[in-house]
C-alpha cells in the first residue's frame, strides 16, 4: 500500500522534505500559497528587471544536501547568486555600504524601496 503525505510549503525546506520522501516509495503532493516554488528564495520579474527577495542564497550545511545542489546547478534549476545591493539617489548608483554590513534601518530600508520604485520608473527598460 503506497501512503500519501501532504508538505505544506513549496520553500527549499518543503522541497526537500517532499523529495526525500518520494525517495522512501511515499506519494507526495506539496501545496503551496505561492505562483510558485521558491519560497522566500524566489525572484520577481518586472519587463527586464529581476529582483531576489527574502533569502536570495542559502549555504549547505548538510553534507546530504551537497548531492542535490550539485544536481540542481547542471540542471539550471539553481545558480551562483551574483546580485549586488545597490544605492540610488537621482541618477546616481553606488554600493550599498550599509545594507552589505547588515545596518539598515527600517526607515533606510522605505527609503531605498521607495527611490528603487522611482528610479524605475524613470528608467523603464528598453528606455534611453
Amino acid at each position: 500500500m503506497t501512503h500519501r503525505v501532504g508538505v505544506i510549503g513549496a520553500g527549499l525546506s518543503g522541497l526537500m522534505a517532499a523529495r526525500t520522501l518520494q525517495l522512501a516509495g511515499l506519494e507526495v503532493v506539496v501545496f503551496d500559497k505561492g505562483r510558485r516554488a521558491g519560497g522566500r528564495a524566489n525572484t520577481r520579474e518586472h519587463s527586464d528587471y529581476r529582483f531576489d527577495h527574502g533569502a536570495q542564497f542559502f549555504t549547505v550545511r548538510d553534507e546530504a544536501l551537497g548531492p542535490h545542489l550539485q544536481g540542481w546547478q547542471r540542471e539550471g534549476l539553481v545558480q551562483e547568486w551574483g546580485g549586488r545591493l545597490v544605492r540610488i539617489e537621482g541618477e546616481t548608483m553606488s554600493p550599498a555600504k550599509a545594507a552589505i554590513q547588515g545596518r539598515m534601518t527600517r526607515e533606510q530600508i522605505a527609503e531605498a524601496q521607495r527611490m528603487s520604485r522611482e528610479w524605475l520608473e524613470a528608467h523603464p527598460p528598453g528606455g534611453n
